[in-house]
């Protein structure tokens, strides 16, 4: 959803923008991403990331196996995506020489916090295997940019709005 507002904003900026998507076919009739180079490839999938973010200034990491698959995935499947799949897209980011990553986290890393104020210090509590997984997700992240990569973090509440799919 973040993407399909994001892609059409930088384009109309003139920015190239690239899209590493599983499906080609598929993605090809989103409209919200017209006029970009799409790459066929995936998170689970390390050996297709070298290629895709070569060559890039900027990464913008929206993938995620996201909590409205709670149902139909386990823990492992979370883990696959957002932890085991973010540390190989850093770790391709970081061996290209990407000058910065933007990556998105969401509060579900943190779940119930007792604080009255909630900052980085807060104690993170997720309470669903997706907020465990971006919670992990959350620290791979913070490895990297303690090994040199130049992240950005954005760590979301909910998100809706025009183009919303799920009802």
């Amino acid at each position: 959803m973040v993407g399909s507002r994001l892609i059409p904003l930088l384009v109309s900026q003139g920015h190239r923008v690239t899209g590493l998507v599983r499906d080609v076919a598929r993605a090809r009739e989103e409209p919200a991403l017209a006029g970009i180079r799409l790459l066929q490839g995936d998170l689970r999938r390390p050996e297709t990331l070298a290629s895709a973010v070569e060559g890039m200034d900027v990464v913008i990491h929206l993938a995620v196996l996201g909590h409205f698959n709670e149902g139909q995935s386990g823990a492992d499947d979370f883990t696959r995506t957002n932890v085991a799949g973010t540390s190989a897209l850093f770790q391709a980011c970081l061996d290209a020489g990407v000058s910065r990553v933007v990556y998105t986290s969401t509060s579900a890393a943190l779940g119930f916090v007792k604080a009255k104020i909630i900052d980085e210090n807060a104690v993170p509590n997720p309470l669903t295997p997706y907020g465990e997984s971006k919670l992990e997700a959350d620290r791979v992240v913070q490895r990297f940019a303690a090994r040199g990569l130049p992240v950005v973090t954005l760590r979301f509440t909910h998100i809706y709005g025009p183009g919303d799919r799920r009802d």
